[in-house]
C-alpha cells in the first residue's frame, strides 16, 4: 500500500502546484477570454471604419463586430467623398457602412458635414459666386446628406475644427504658416457655424449634433477651449440646436495627463454630451524616427495612457453626458498618422495581424474599473 500511496501523493502534489500556478497566472492577467470592449463598457465604444476591409476582410469585420458598438465612417461621410463634384452626390461608400451598422445593431456617428479641408476639393477651390451662392452650397450639402440618413445615423459632427489656438475663427489665409483655415468662414462669416447646425437640425430633428475639434487637451490652447465654450453659451441663448462636443485625442505617450483630464472637465462643464471622438496614441510622440523600435517599455507606456484616458473620462464626465470613446482605426496599419506624419508607429489597439496589444488590455481594464 505504501508503494502505491507515494506515487499517488506525488501526483496529487504536482496537480495542486499546477493549479496554484494556473490560478496565479489567471489572477495576474485578470483577462476573461469572453470579455470584449463593448461587453464591459458602460458607454458606447466606437471605431472608425473603412468600407473595403469591412466588406472583404473577414478578420477585420469580425473584430469590429465583436469589440465595438459604435461605428464612424473614416472619410466616407465627408463632402470630398459624397459630393466630389458640384451637385453630384455619391452615397455608395457611406451607405455600405451604415447598412452594415444597422444590420448588426451598431450606432453610427457621422463626420464631418462641414470642415475646412473641403476647401481643398477642386470644385470648391474653383467655385465663383456671391455669398448667397456659397450659402446654398452649405445648406444643400448638409441637408441632402442628413436627409439621406435620417433615422439611420444617430449623430453628426456638424462642424469640424473651426477655431485657431488663440480662439479666433480659422479664416482661409494663404499666408498662414500653421493652417489656412476655413473657406466657409471667409465666404460666409462666423455665423456659418450656427447656420450649419440649424440646417442639420431641420433635415433630421432627432439627430444629435456635435461640434468637433483637436488640441483641447493642451493648456496652450486654452483660448480655443474658451471660444468653443462661448460658442455653446451663445447657441443656447439663441436656441441653436447643439447636443455635444467632440474631443480629438491623437496624442503621444508622453502627453500630460493633467491637461487631458482638465480638457475633459471643461467640455463636461457645458452640460453637453462629451464624445472622445478620435483616439490614437503614438509611441513616437509625433517624432519622425525611422529607426523607432516598439519596445516593451513603449508598449507599457501606451497601455497605461489608453487606460488613463478611459479612467479620466469616467472621472470627468457625468454618466449621462458620456457619448462614448471612438478609436480612430482598427489596427496599426489602418492608422491615418503612420506614413503621413510619422514614418513608424503603432498607435492603435490591434497589431497588423489583428492580435490584441498591451494597449487593448489597458483600454479594457480602464473600461472595467
Amino acid at each position: 500500500m505504501k508503494n502505491i500511496m507515494k506515487p499517488l501523493l506525488a501526483i496529487s502534489g504536482l496537480i495542486i502546484v499546477c493549479l496554484l500556478i494556473s490560478c496565479k497566472n489567471r489572477s495576474s492577467n485578470s483577462v476573461d477570454k469572453t470579455e470584449t470592449l463593448q461587453s464591459v463598457s458602460s458607454f458606447p465604444v466606437g471605431v472608425a471604419v473603412n468600407p473595403r476591409p469591412l466588406k472583404n476582410d473577414t478578420l477585420y469585420r469580425n473584430v469590429v463586430l465583436n469589440e465595438f458598438n459604435s461605428l464612424t465612417p473614416e472619410s466616407q461621410a465627408t463632402m470630398s467623398t459624397i459630393q466630389p463634384k458640384e451637385g453630384v452626390f455619391d452615397f455608395s461608400e457611406c451607405d455600405s457602412i451604415v447598412d452594415f451598422a444597422i444590420k448588426n445593431n451598431k450606432r453610427v456617428h457621422g463626420v464631418a458635414l462641414n470642415w475646412d479641408l473641403y476647401g481643398n476639393i477642386d470644385w470648391i477651390k474653383n467655385f465663383h459666386g456671391d455669398s448667397v451662392a456659397w450659402e446654398n452650397i452649405l445648406k444643400k450639402h448638409i441637408q441632402t446628406v442628413v436627409s439621406h440618413y435620417k433615422g439611420k445615423v444617430k449623430s453628426w459632427g456638424v462642424v469640424n475644427e473651426a477655431f485657431n489656438d488663440d480662439g479666433t475663427l480659422r479664416i482661409d489665409d494663404q499666408t498662414s504658416t500653421e493652417n489656412r483655415g476655413s473657406i466657409w468662414a471667409r465666404k460666409l462669416g462666423k455665423d456659418y457655424i450656427a447656420r450649419a447646425f440649424q440646417y442639420a437640425h431641420e433635415a433630421d430633428p432627432e439627430a444629435l449634433l456635435f461640434y468637433n475639434d483637436f488640441g483641447l487637451h493642451l493648456s496652450k490652447r486654452q483660448k480655443k477651449i474658451d471660444a468653443i465654450v462661448n460658442m455653446v453659451e451663445e447657441f443656447q441663448k439663441r436656441n441653436i440646436p447643439i447636443h455635444g462636443l467632440g474631443m480629438q485625442l491623437h496624442i503621444g505617450v508622453s502627453t500630460n495627463n493633467d491637461e487631458i483630464e482638465s480638457g475633459m472637465q471643461k467640455l463636461a462643464a457645458t452640460g453637453l454630451l462629451v464624445h472622445i471622438s478620435e483616439v490614437s496614441i503614438l509611441v513616437s510622440d509625433w517624432k519622425k524616427d525611422e529607426s523607432l523600435v516598439f519596445t516593451e517599455e513603449l508598449q507599457k507606456k501606451q497601455s497605461d495612457k489608453y487606460q488613463f484616458i478611459v479612467q479620466a473620462y469616467k472621472r470627468s464626465v457625468p454618466a449621462d453626458q458620456r457619448y462614448g470613446i471612438t478609436i480612430w482605426g482598427l489596427r496599426d496599419p489602418n492608422s491615418w498618422v503612420v506614413g503621413r506624419f510619422v514614418p513608424r508607429d503603432w498607435p492603435l489597439l490591434f497589431d497588423e495581424n489583428y492580435q490584441k496589444k498591451k494597449a487593448y488590455y489597458g483600454f479594457l481594464n480602464g473600461l472595467k474599473k
